[in-house]
């Protein structure tokens, strides 16, 4: 098994680390101030008693400053569903969000006033813990070496402000546009295999708006 790893407010209100064990959470014993060094010291020592899950108010696991670069319109039935015909889609569609977007898991997306048409969609968040300096080609089975887990976001869009001003950055990088978490999923070796089968589901208020399968991606991970 991997480490389903957390981050949460302790008792203090300061942001913690910790695993999460079925309903509980356990500190790690020593405390980063981002991802990236917590994933560079790789050092997942646990001390202390276990912690309630459901009375923690958990935060974002993707820490600032990072990078966060998205696929466009990678879902076979997405595809379909905004008039293209998979055939015609023969690259790989990028943008970026702005890591001031970050949000907590649980928290409100805050709406600037000047957008009306908000817009959401789950996505499936892979955490790159090795530096790709130049054009490198990677392969499934060089998953691994360089990605350190699994994360579910949600890719906020003011689609008033991406469509008509042909603005994806500005369109989805307002404050709060991207919550992530709550856990970030540390795969063993072996369960990178289960990467291209995981089931995708979102819902609001009880109806399901979304659900998918990681092996529609047009463009896999190793692309």
């Amino acid at each position: 098994m991997g480490i389903s790893l957390v981050r949460y407010l302790n008792k203090e209100a300061k942001a913690t680390w910790g695993t999460l064990e079925g309903e509980t959470v356990r500190p790690l014993s020593r405390q980063f101030a981002t991802l990236a060094e917590l994933l560079n010291a790789n050092q997942w020592e646990q001390e202390g008693a276990t912690i309630p899950g459901n009375g923690l108010e958990f935060l974002s696991p993707v820490t600032a400053p990072c990078q966060i670069i998205c696929q466009g319109k990678n879902y076979l039935d997405h595809i379909i569903e905004t008039g293209v015909k998979p055939k015609n889609k023969d690259f790989n569609l990028l943008f970026t969000k702005a890591d001031s977007s970050l949000n907590a898991p649980n928290a409100p997306v805050q709406r600037p006033p000047q957008v009306k048409l908000l817009d959401y969609e789950l996505e499936l968040g892979l955490v790159i813990k090795k530096p790709i300096t130049q054009a490198t080609t990677i392969t499934p089975e060089m998953l691994p070496d360089y990605i350190a887990g699994f994360v579910m976001a949600n890719d906020v869009s003011a689609r008033d402000v991406q469509v008509p001003q042909r603005q994806w950055l500005k369109g989805k990088s307002f404050r709060t546009f991207c919550p992530v978490g709550p856990i970030l999923y540390l795969p063993t070796r072996e369960e990178f295999s289960q990467l291209l089968n995981l089931e995708l589901h979102l819902t609001v208020n009880g109806e399901t708006r979304q659900k998918a399968n990681t092996k529609q991606l047009m463009h896999q991970p190793a692309e």
